[in-house]
């Protein structure tokens, strides 16, 4: 009975295969499989398809991804790779035509560190050039300054140096980065001095006081150097040179320079900074200084360059565009800087700064007494398309023509916090804080006399077409004064008010003052403007009250 089933069976698929070929069928072939396999190594993990073995027809397009852990990045694909479209690709294809194993394979971020340095000096560790470090390495930085310079700071993608000032210090390695170690010559008598009109791109950093005693004075400096004309100053209009290199004083002082030029332009200390140029950190004292257009007891024209913590006092005279600091500020930045010195003009006079033509006057103050004849003020004597914020001048001025306590002549720029307490006098367009006024003053004030003969006034002598004036005020007892083109008069008692300031009705734009009141002694650098309520005019939080 079994051999019989087994016999109809065979004879069943036997004229089964009979009616398939006699209908033109084809056998239909088997589909094969083939298996990839699928790992990672640390740093990373492979999320399309995924790990481990997975089943997939011969011929078949398999996508792979592969993602990096945060501190690592994607390296190539290992193991049976022949198939694979991008073995340095995270994102790529395998086709299946056999069993595959491949590995997905990850190492630490690493970035490059490429390291300069400038003319006097080295990087010793880990030395010049390009290195490649793990992400997160910390880098020891070496920089060694040769005989005659300083080093004076490390410049470039300095976001993770430790200590952008000290010549040893570290980087951490979280990106690529280039930086640069950046030395400067030393300058120790006037001979070192005077040879910086020769190197004007260099850096310069001064490790002493000069004065009259000094080695090279008596040739380069005295009354008697040059033919009677005595310092040369650094940088001239012809032929033109300019520092545009660094000068760093230190805090040291300049004293006893002697400049009789009054045939010359740009005279100082340095006759032209341009751009790039910055000076910093000294102090002119006792200079005598006589030119005839842009002259300043530290520098004649600075012209986009940076003059930043300097003093002066010192005596200068000149023709056109005079300041005790600087005599033409074209598009420069003035910034923690004073004057004390005493300074005489015709054509653009101020106790700082001259001329100011575009830029920034920020956080300075002048002290000296200023005559001059028409665009004559206590910290600047012409302001044209500038900015003058955050200072003040405390000198007596004296003029014929647009004269002010703070500015002479103002056309388009801007004075903003900011006031006068010095003495104003002269002829037409006399005022407290600024003479003529064709441009903005927001929050300053005056608070001294302002004595003229026509268009006189206790904050502004005179408002052009242009000119505005918000939020700010003049004493009408202390300046005998009861008008004004522009601002607010307020008796002693109330400039001396906290309330006056910080109570202001908002109208449009203005707002009330940035003030704060204090205890006599102190102040308080979160605020803009200080006053001890009752006591004191307001001061800037900025001032020393030494």
């Amino acid at each position: 009975m079994k051999d019989r089933i087994v016999s109809l069976l065979l004879a069943a698929v036997l004229a089964l295969s009979v009616v398939l070929i006699g209908c033109g069928g084809e056998q239909v072939p088997e589909i094969t499989e083939y298996t990839l396999t699928i790992s990672s190594t640390e740093g990373g993990e492979v999320p399309a398809p995924g790990e481990g073995p997975f089943t997939y027809d011969e011929g078949e397009e398999v996508s792979l991804v592969a993602e990096h852990d945060e501190d690592y990045l994607f390296d190539k694909w290992t193991g049976d790779v022949e198939t694979i479209a991008d073995v340095n690709s995270a994102s790529t294809t395998i086709t299946m035509d056999g069993d595959y194993s491949v590995t997905a394979n990850f190492a630490v971020k690493q970035y490059s560190l490429i390291i300069h340095s400038t003319e006097g000096g080295s990087v010793t560790t880990p030395g010049e050039g390009a290195s490649t470090y793990d992400d997160g390495t910390v880098v020891n930085l070496i920089a060694q300054p040769d005989e005659g310079y300083q080093f004076i700071g490390w410049t470039g993608n300095t976001s993770t140096v430790a200590d952008i000032d000290a010549a040893q210090t570290t980087i951490t390695m979280n990106g690529g980065y280039s930086v640069t170690a950046d030395f400067a010559k030393e300058i120790r008598d006037w001979y070192e001095l005077g040879a910086v009109r020769h190197d004007l791109d260099g850096s310069y950093v001064l490790m002493n006081d000069l004065d009259s005693t000094g080695a090279g004075y008596n040739e380069l400096a005295s009354r008697a150097s040059n033919g009677g004309k005595g310092w040369q100053p650094i940088g001239t209009l012809e032929p033109f040179t300019a520092l545009v290199g660094s000068f760093d004083g230190q805090a040291h002082e300049i004293r006893d320079l002697f400049v009789d030029r009054p045939d010359e332009d740009s005279v100082g200390l340095f006759g032209i900074v341009y751009e790039g140029g910055v000076i910093k950190n000294i102090r002119v004292v006792s200079l005598n200084v006589t030119g005839r257009i842009g002259v300043g007891g530290l520098l004649g024209n600075n012209w986009g360059g940076t003059v930043m913590n300097c003093y002066s006092s010192s005596s200068v005279t000149g023709d056109e565009f005079v300041g005790g600091l600087i005599g033409m500020n074209d598009d420069g930045i003035v910034i923690n800087s004073r004057s004390a010195g005493s300074v005489t003009g015709d054509l653009y006079t101020g106790g700082l700064v001259g001329g100011h033509w575009g830029g920034l006057v920020s956080n300075s103050y002048s002290a000296g007494n200023v005559t001059g004849q028409d665009g004559v003020g206590g910290l600047v004597g012409e302001n044209h398309e500038g900015a003058i914020d955050g200072s003040y001048a405390m000198g007596n001025v004296t003029g014929y023509w647009s004269v002010g306590g703070l500015l002479g002549e103002n056309h388009g720029g801007r004075i903003e916090n900011s006031y006068a307490v010095g003495n104003v006098g002269g002829a037409v367009f006399i005022g407290g804080l600024v003479g003529y006024n064709d441009g903005t003053v927001v929050s300053s004030y005056a608070s001294a006399g302002a004595n003229g003969d026509e268009y006189v006034g206790g904050l502004a002598g005179w408002n052009g077409w242009q000119g505005t004036v918000s939020n700010s005020f003049w004493d009408i007892v202390a300046s005998g004064m009861g008008e004004s083109a522009g601002g607010t008069g307020k008796t002693t008692a109330e400039m001396q008010a906290v309330a006056t300031f910080t109570e202001i009705e908002t109208v449009g734009l203005d707002e009330a003052w940035h003030m704060v009141a204090v205890a006599p002694g102190e102040t308080d650098e979160a605020f803009v403007w200080n006053i001890v309520d009752g006591l004191s005019y307001p001061f800037l939080s900025w001032q020393s009250l030494s």
